[in-house]
């Protein structure tokens, strides 16, 4: 399952992803590149000179409420699909006859342009396609499910009926045979209503290991407490982050995020701009470094003063539980194997030393509704400088 088997198996998912993350593999950099750590760069240091630590225990956070309702429960099964691609299906809404700006509809559509090949005309028409919020942008930058002008043109138009929608393909399109081309669509809209489960899409979604709407929904009531649990940790600490200010980092900090980077992109013989025109997303380099060089060091920073000022340790006990929890009984998984494939010595005891301040900060935080929350919206949100 695409999102299911990431919450059936959350705590050794979590650990991998983490280790991931820690080990600058965002990108593939830094990737089972090496079995020993580097000096890790914030032992030893005056912390004070770095970074204020601001309230992190006792820490007044607005949970997410423990209690699930069936409401959640279907919430949640609808994010499965957003999340994977997958669509839901269309329950029809006999009132509504007419598309309109944000319905959601089932629609097919066959394009056709001059001088494409077979191949390309198949991958441009589709029977039965849901298409949600039609005409609604999908991110800030005000982009479309579909291409500039088609979903513009499937608003107004009447269910059961045939007609034409005619754009042309961006310049820059990821298809050379299409770009900058111009295409019809013959289109019909079948469906306009709300979104729905269905028994074929549970099957597509989980491959087959669960087989209906109830399954899923059971599956999911019965995982939701761990995942509340596991992001309400998580809020705690970005809350506690947030209440922190950042004098500055400590240059070694900053060298050992931003070389994998540098060995990454001088292996493949490209600089940071060409890899962002080709798979940033429309990210600047100055939004890369800080997703990728200043923000986790700034957690590792804040981490890392936390520990020292409680008293937390990594022992080698911590390190053991985590390697077996890797290998899960798998002993053919050796300590080297597991330090060249899933993160080296130093991200593992920065996730471990991660997982027990935020442990600790969560134990002592007090749920309040009227407490601390964290914008997961703004990349910059708590940075405080």
């Amino acid at each position: 399952m695409i999102r299911t088997l990431t919450k059936k198996f959350l705590p050794v998912f979590a650990v991998l992803l983490a280790l991931c993350l820690l080990a600058s593999c965002s990108l593939p950099f830094g990737w089972g590149k090496k079995k020993e750590a580097e000096a890790y760069p914030f032992e030893g240091l005056d912390f004070g000179e770095y970074i204020q630590l601001g309230e992190y225990k006792g820490l007044a956070v607005a949970f997410k409420p423990k209690e699930i309702s069936n409401a959640d429960v279907l919430n949640e099964a609808k994010q499965y699909f957003l999340e994977s691609g997958i669509p839901l299906g269309i329950k029809a809404d006999s009132a509504k006859t007419v598309v309109a700006k944000g319905d959601n509809i089932e629609f097919d559509f066959e394009g056709d342009a001059q001088g494409v090949s077979e191949d390309t005309l198949a991958g441009m028409a589709a029977k039965g396609h849901v298409m949600p919020n039609v005409g609604v942008p999908v991110n800030d930058k005000g982009d479309m499910q579909f291409i500039p002008g088609f979903e513009e043109q499937i608003i107004g138009q009447p269910i059961n009926k045939d007609f034409d929608v005619k754009v042309t393909f961006p310049e820059d399109y990821h298809s050379i045979e299409l770009a900058g081309k111009e295409a019809v669509f013959k289109c019909k809209v079948h469906k306009i209503g709300s979104t729905t489960l269905t028994d074929e899409g549970v099957v597509n979604l989980t491959g087959g290991q669960l087989n209906s709407v109830n399954e899923l929904l059971d599956y999911i009531k019965e995982q939701m407490p761990a995942q509340i649990e596991f992001e309400n940790r998580q809020l705690a600490i970005d809350c506690a982050i947030d209440n922190a200010k950042f004098i500055k980092l400590p240059e070694e900090a900053e060298k050992a995020y931003q070389k994998p980077i540098d060995e990454y992109l001088e292996g493949m013989g490209i600089t940071l701009d060409e890899y962002l025109d080709s798979y940033g997303g429309g990210q600047s380099a100055d939004e890369f470094m800080e997703e990728n060089v200043t923000m986790p060091a700034r957690q590792d920073l804040f981490v890392f003063a936390v520990a020292a000022k409680e008293g937390l340790e990594v022992t080698d006990a911590d390190t053991k539980e985590l390697l077996d929890s890797i290998r899960q009984g798998d002993d053919s998984m050796t300590d080297e194997f597991i330090y060249e494939n899933y993160g080296d010595k130093a991200s593992m005891v920065r996730y471990l030393m991660l997982e027990k301040v935020k442990e600790f900060i969560y134990d002592n935080a007090v749920d309040d509704p009227n407490g601390a929350t964290h914008d997961y919206g703004d990349p910059h949100a708590g940075h405080n400088h």
